[in-house]
């Protein structure tokens, strides 16, 4: 069985853990890393449809830097259209599909724009 030291480096305790407290952790690290990935797919996305500064805007809460505080009642909205998105560019989307999607992105941005003071 091999014992990995998991406290070594923050100058803790070692922890030893078991064969399946490693298989445990690997498939957390492989969950982890398959999170992350799909994050990044996402904010490739939003880059692509709302532009380089609003993907930088997104992924800052990711990476810990400061961010705007949304509200609870944006948060099940917004991140059903960040997974829509998502599933109609994974999917793909036809020429006339995305002519229309971008027309409805459009009306909704400008609509939207009504509530920004600084605009």
């Amino acid at each position: 069985m091999d014992h990995s030291s998991a406290g070594e480096q923050a100058g803790e305790e070692d922890l030893y853990l078991t064969e399946k407290g490693e298989e445990v952790l690997q498939k957390a690290n492989e969950a982890r890393a398959e999170a992350l990935e799909g994050m990044h797919r996402s904010i490739r996305v939003f880059a692509e449809l709302f532009g380089e500064k609003a993907a930088q805007e997104l992924s800052a809460p990711v990476f810990g830097e400061e961010s705007h505080p949304i509200p609870s009642s944006l948060r099940r909205p917004l991140g059903r259209l960040r997974a829509l998105l998502d599933a109609l560019l994974r999917e793909g989307v036809s020429e006339a599909e995305a002519e229309e999607i971008g027309r409805i992105l459009e009306r909704t941005s400008k609509e939207l724009r009504e509530y920004v003071k600084g605009d």
